[in-house]
C-alpha cells in the first residue's frame, strides 16, 4: 500500500490514518445514499465497514502509518526534528494524515488528539519538504480544531513550495538532498539550465505547476467560508477580528 505520504515501503505498510478513515467515510456516505433513496443498506458493506481498523495513535499522537509505531519518536529526535533529511527520517512529504479531520470530517477522530497531532507536526515538520496543496490541507484542519488564525497563517506561508504563480498553482521545488531522485533532467523545468536558479542554493525546482494546490486551495477557501456540517457562525475557518468574509451560493463542506 502506498499512501498519500510517499515515504514508505508498499510492501509492509498498513493501515494508514488517512486512508483508514477516508475509505470508511466513502462507504458510510454510500450507504447514507442508498437510504435516501428509499434503499436497504447493503448488509455486506455494514459488514466491512465494522471491520475497519480504527485510526493508529500511540502515546495520544495519531500515527501516519501502523506500520511505523516509533514515526513520532524519530521525528522529535535531534536527527530529524525540522530538518528530515537522513533516510530515517519520515516527518517530509504530505502530512496527509491531518486530512482524517479536515478534509474529510473524520466521524471517529478524537478532536483533541488530532490538535496535538497538529501541533507536533507544526513543532517537528520538516516544511521544507511539503508541497504546495499541503498548506491548505493543513488550513481546513486547523479550521475544524478551531484555529482559525492557524489556518490562515499556512494559507500564506512563506515557503518555497507555497508560492504562488499566474497559474494558480505553485512550483515543485526540492532540496538537493532528495532532488536526484526526484527532480527530471531531460524534460519540464528540471531538465533545463536555468541562468539563474529562482530558489537559491541547496533547492532545485521538478515543475513550474504543481496542479493539485489548485484545487487544495480552492477547497479549503471553501470549507474556512461555507463552514462544514456541524460548525457554526459565519464563515468559521476566519478569524473573527482583521477579516470581512462574503460567501455567495457555497455549500457547507460534509
Amino acid at each position: 500500500m502506498i499512501p498519500a505520504q510517499e515515504n514508505y515501503d508498499p510492501l509492509t505498510t498498513v493501515n494508514p490514518t488517512f486512508e483508514v478513515e477516508y475509505f470508511r467515510w466513502a462507504l458510510e456516505t454510500a450507504q447514507a445514499w442508498r437510504q435516501r433513496k428509499g434503499q436497504a443498506r447493503r448488509a455486506d458493506w455494514d459488514q466491512a465497514l465494522a471491520k475497519i481498523a480504527p485510526p493508529p495513535m500511540k502515546d495520544g499522537l495519531y500515527l501516519p502509518v501502523e506500520s511505523v509505531p516509533d514515526f513520532w519518536e524519530t521525528a522529535m529526535s535531534d536527527a530529524c526534528r525540522r530538518h528530515a533529511a537522513a533516510a530515517q527520517c519520515k516527518n517530509r512529504d504530505h502530512p496527509s494524515f491531518l486530512m482524517a479531520y479536515g478534509f474529510i470530517p473524520g466521524a471517529r477522530i478524537d478532536t483533541a488528539a488530532m490538535r496535538r497531532t497538529f501541533e507536533a507536526v507544526e513543532q517537528n515538520w520538516d516544511v521544507r519538504q511539503t508541497w504546495g496543496w499541503d498548506f491548505p490541507m493543513m488550513a481546513m484542519t486547523a479550521a475544524r480544531i478551531g484555529e482559525p488564525d492557524k489556518a490562515v497563517d499556512w494559507l500564506f506561508a512563506d515557503l518555497k513550495n507555497n508560492q504562488w504563480g499566474v497559474t494558480g498553482m505553485t512550483p515543485r521545488v526540492h532540496l538537493d538532498e532528495h532532488a536526484d531522485e526526484l527532480v527530471p533532467v531531460s524534460a519540464g523545468a528540471g531538465g533545463v539550465t536555468m541562468a539563474v536558479n529562482p530558489d537559491g542554493p541547496g533547492y532545485r525546482r521538478a515543475a513550474e505547476t504543481y496542479f493539485p494546490s489548485n484545487g487544495s486551495l480552492l477547497m479549503a477557501v471553501g470549507l474556512m467560508a461555507a463552514g462544514w456540517d456541524g460548525s457554526s457562525g459565519h464563515a468559521p475557518g476566519f478569524p473573527k477580528e482583521g477579516w470581512t468574509v462574503r460567501v455567495e451560493g457555497l455549500t457547507p463542506a460534509p
